[in-house]
């Protein structure tokens, strides 16, 4: 290894240690409820989704609702969002996305992209009954783009 790839090999150990310092701290406070609440803040969101992505706790439960509600967003890093919820217990999943799923359909300000967001996540997820509520729910729109989501979901 080289001296510039060495320097770079030490600094990301000193970093890793010191993350993983950080979460010890963690450990003794309320997890799930601070990871909550930095998902809310576009300025700390990455690094509660790389705790999230850490080894699961059950302490951080609390913080997955908002966690899905993330799946419903833009583009910027929704595919690092999917990759985290897919690295869920499948437990916390069958408990957690009914839920989810409920809220989209209940949403007024639910719109196509958040119905086609849950339902891409869902697909990827195996989920496919779920995915049949919110066509359910879809058909009871008479917005075109909602219609178009009915059409490329209905089984």
């Amino acid at each position: 290894m080289d001296a510039d790839s060495s320097e770079a090999w030490d600094a990301t150990v000193a970093a890793v240690r010191q993350y993983r310092q950080a979460l010890a701290r963690l450990s003794v406070l309320p997890i799930g409820e601070i990871l909550a609440e930095t998902l809310r803040k576009p300025q700390s969101r990455d690094t509660a989704l790389l705790v999230l992505a850490d080894v699961w706790d059950e302490a951080k439960r609390p913080a997955v609702p908002e966690l899905l509600e993330l799946a419903r967003g833009g583009p910027g890093e929704l595919a690092w969002v999917r990759q985290v919820i897919r690295g869920l217990p499948v437990e916390v999943l069958d408990e957690e996305l009914p839920g989810f799923v409920g809220r989209v359909i209940d949403d007024p300000e639910a719109d196509y992209w958040d119905f086609r967001r849950a339902a891409e996540l869902l697909e990827d997820l195996g989920r496919e009954e779920l995915v049949q509520r919110l066509v359910t729910a879809g058909r009871k729109s008479d917005d075109p783009d909602m219609i178009e989501f009915v059409e490329d979901y209905d089984a």
